[in-house]
């Protein structure tokens, strides 16, 4: 079984969980519960605070930032991992919006309780996690390293963190059993910015992206592009 139902997101939203990796199999109601309530149920463990109040100086300084990214999907079931090309605008508070160039064009926008995929035609389409909750809490994660909201992050996982002047490397092991199941732990390390987020899954998958470009300078937002984060 995997997460499709009778309510199931569109095709090109199911095309683009596929690629991301987080379509799988259907999660014991059990677990769901323990995701989302994890917060209130487990108290997060006091670790090197000084590394993590740098990590978040250093994350929390730009509100807005424009990159380039290539995320590459690495399965065991192919000898050659499926490769997307394209771009992104983060926005605190608000989102990611990311729009892949390569291989098949797509824009969406990436928000802490839901996404939103544009169709052919220009018109929007909003899915909640609900139906998929692994890709709506990686999905929460990914803003939360890009946010440095080192407090959501520690709600979730275990931190292993290290700092480096202004370099810095995170290690994020889940705390419960059922989600570690599905992500081992996620990685991610940079500077200034978030350089790189690798995602390695339980059963060997693994998905790495690595972010170019990174800039606040030029990252001046359209009209067309403000009008997709008004969603």
């Amino acid at each position: 079984m995997n997460y499709i139902t009778r309510n199931a997101p569109p095709a090109r939203t199911i095309a683009f969980m596929v690629r991301m990796g987080f379509i799988r199999r259907s999660l014991p109601s059990n677990f769901v519960i323990a995701l989302t309530l994890g917060a209130a149920l487990v108290s997060p463990p006091s670790i090197a605070g000084d590394t993590l109040s740098g990590i978040k100086e250093l994350l929390t300084r730009n509100s807005v930032i424009c990159a380039d990214f290539i995320q590459s999907k690495s399965l065991r079931a192919l000898k050659r991992p499926l490769v997307s090309r394209g771009n992104l605008i983060y926005i605190a508070q608000k989102g990611v919006l990311w729009r892949v160039l390569e291989p098949f064009p797509t824009q969406v926008l990436i928000k802490s309780d839901a996404l939103i995929i544009w169709n052919d035609d220009g018109k929007p389409q909003r899915n909640g996690f609900e139906q998929a909750p692994i890709f709506g809490a990686l999905s929460r994660v990914f803003l939360a390293v890009f946010a440095g909201d080192v407090d959501r992050l520690r709600k979730t996982f275990e931190i292993e963190a290290n700092l480096d002047k202004s370099n810095w490397r995170l290690k994020l092991t889940p705390r419960n059993a059922g989600f570690a199941a599905i992500i081992a732990h996620v990685r991610a390390s940079g500077g200034k910015f978030v350089d790189e987020i690798q995602i390695q899954e339980g059963r060997g998958d693994q998905t790495l992206i690595k972010f170019t470009g990174m800039n606040t300078k030029s990252c001046k937002l359209d009209d067309v592009e403000k009008g997709y984060f008004a969603h």
